[in-house]
């Protein structure tokens, strides 16, 4: 009996260890993690994982989004205009790119989110007087050993010998010391965490691992598609080699078929039968297809308890979940209180801290950002013809059938109906003069419906020391909507804005004038109605010609002339079961970009009835 000879080979699977961070003899800088192939140059892996980890990533772009998604605004209390515009000018270009403040807080947001921390780059004047401010890429900064700055290389995978001022623009730049206002300094955020004295760690640390096995997955499967090979494969040689051979031949599968890049991985075996023809098996393992789906299930749940929000903020409709307006609002309160506002009040007070420099005292605030609600085109279905909906996914128009006969005759009620309301109601605008017109979006709506305008100047009129916050919270609007309504007033001259010297403190005190008094008192003399127009971005060579003409409903309802209060509107959309604000003629084709509006939409006008 021939003696037989087993070999097994243990594969040892990666698996995720968190960063750490060491100080290496005669080495400048502190590594920032140790395991290969990412040995100090951990933040590439967290970089890695963000831009191959599909829900992972939906994740971390909603939360920048959350936080700065509508840009920065200043807080205007107790400033005159003056001292606001000076404030505005020195964040309208930061640095020599013409970056503004908003633009600079993007990037450094994005870094904070993805890695818990991020990194400004002051360059001071000569005098000390100002400084340009830059974005400097959270990857691209090692801490020195003497923790009194950061080492800064283009590419930190190169070893150290490779480290230098002509291979990876190596330098050293200290750290901001306002004490000492001179050449480059670094302006650092670092999330507090336990073992985070030299750099920060993502509060997600523990989903590396799931979002690595999320990529995996598909990873897995792609590879199973494009090999042939589905789970594993047995190839029989006949002949056997040496085995020093034989060892060769399997450190080479090892490098090439282990980790989910080898899905459909081969096994070779081999055999001294020289009659014995080559002979392939296949492997197959119980149930698979369910043990995968189990698997993903388990890596959505985790991701979604371990990121602190629902999937629909995210844009990810799960199982379960109907993305209603009132479930989106809900878990949008949740996540904005327990997540949202603690974060934009850090970064908020780092960027502030910077700019106490300037008089900013705590002014520079993140505007907040609503959810998306999404736009559901089975809903406007009902009312589109065939060949509308089939332009609408870029499909050439049928020939008129009784599908489209149906579809416009249901359609062409709704439209009669509408125009029979709007003629019954509303004056015309001829018997008003109209001080201005404004395009209204939807979330534009409650604004100016409300009358803001009046309502403002009457809390003003009974108290001039009242603050923009506590107009909004008594109006229930949002503060950038009471700001700019503020700012608008004042630049009319329908008040005027002056500081009080309160037990020390300036602030604000606003007049209001006679004619901003005649508004408040008699909303006949100013009020907001509406008018369905032409969106202002339209050219009027494209205004109802031949290459680009006005369906039938928005033609008829402009030539009604007329204008209509909220009440009105809100009555006709509850008698015919339809919200009017948002019905349409049909939609519009920008640029090959369809949109659910059409070349129209309803304007806020502010008007004053002729004597």
């Amino acid at each position: 009996m021939s003696e037989i000879n087993y070999k097994y080979v243990n594969i040892k699977l990666g698996n995720h260890k968190p960063p750490v961070f060491k100080i290496v003899n005669n080495q400048d800088w502190i590594e920032f993690g140790v395991e290969v192939p990412y040995k100090n140059n951990y933040p590439k892996y967290i970089q890695s994982l963000y831009e191959r980890s599909n829900m992972h990533s939906a994740f971390l772009k909603a939360k920048h989004y959350y936080i700065c998604g509508n840009g920065i605004t200043v807080d205007k209390t107790a400033k005159t205009i003056g001292d606001v515009s000076a404030l505005l000018n020195e964040l309208k270009e930061t640095n020599q790119q013409g970056e503004s403040i908003s633009e600079i807080l993007n990037k450094c947001v994005l870094d904070y989110v993805l890695f818990g921390g991020c990194y400004a780059e002051v360059i001071w004047s000569r005098n000390g007087k100002k400084f340009e401010l830059n974005h400097m890429p959270f990857n691209n900064l090692r801490r020195s050993v003497n923790n009194d700055g950061y080492w800064y290389s283009n590419d930190w995978s190169q070893s150290k010998a490779n480290q230098t001022k002509e291979k990876t623009n190596l330098e050293f730049i200290p750290d901001y010391d306002l004490e000492n206002p001179t050449g480059k300094q670094i302006y650092s955020l670092k999330a507090y965490g336990i073992g985070s004295e030299y750099y920060p760690k993502p509060e997600y640390l523990g989903l590396v691992p799931v979002a690595e096995v999320e990529y995996e997955i598909a990873n897995y499967h792609l590879n199973a598609i494009k090999s042939g090979f589905h789970i594993g494969t047995i190839i029989t040689f006949v002949g056997k080699p040496t085995p020093t051979e034989q060892d060769e031949i399997e450190r080479q599968l090892k490098m090439k078929f282990q980790g989910t890049d080898a899905a459909g991985s081969l096994l070779l075996q081999f055999t001294r039968d020289k009659d014995g023809a080559p002979q392939i098996t296949r492997l197959t393992a119980d149930d698979l297809d369910k043990k995968f789906d189990t698997l993903t299930k388990w890596v959505d749940q985790q991701l979604t308890a371990g990121h602190h929000m629902s999937p629909i903020l995210a844009g990810i409709k799960t199982e379960g979940q109907l993305g209603g307006r009132t479930e989106i609002d809900l878990a949008h309160d949740l996540f904005k209180n327990t997540w949202v506002k603690p974060n934009q009040r850090i970064l908020e007070n780092w960027i502030n801290k910077l700019y106490e420099f300037y008089g900013f005292e705590d002014r520079i605030k993140f505007k907040e950002v609503r959810p998306v609600q999404p736009f559901d085109f089975k809903d406007a279905f009902q009312f589109m013809t065939q060949n509308e909906i089939r332009e609408l996914i870029g499909l050439p128009a049928l020939a008129e059938d009784t599908n489209e006969k149906q579809s416009q005759f249901s359609k062409q009620n709704l439209d009669d109906l509408l125009l029979a309301e709007f003629g019954t109601h509303g004056k015309n605008i001829n018997d008003f003069e109209v001080i201005e017109k404004r395009d209204l979006t939807p979330s534009e709506i409650q604004r100016f419906a409300s009358n803001l305008r009046e309502n403002i100047l009457k809390l003003l009129s009974k108290d001039p020391l009242i603050t923009d916050e506590a107009l909004a919270e008594a109006l229930k609007v949002d503060v950038a909507d009471i700001t700019a309504e503020i700012d608008s007033l004042i630049e009319e001259e329908i008040i005027k804005d002056t500081e009080k010297n309160q037990e020390g403190v300036k602030i604000r005190k606003i007049n209001v004038t006679a004619e901003g008094k005649t508004i408040a008192e008699d909303s006949t003399v100013a009020e907001v109605r509406y008018e369905y127009d032409w969106r202002s971005e339209i050219p009027s060579g494209e205004r109802d010609t031949n290459e680009h003409p006005s369906r039938a409903f928005c033609k008829k309802l402009m030539e009604l002339k007329k204008v209509f209060s909220r009440a009105e509107i809100d009555a006709i959309s509850a008698r015919v079961g339809l919200n009017v604000w948002e019905y349409r003629g049909g939609w519009w084709n920008d640029n090959g970009f369809n949109s659910p509006s059409c070349r129209h939409i309803w304007k806020a006008v502010i008007l004053k009835r002729k004597k």
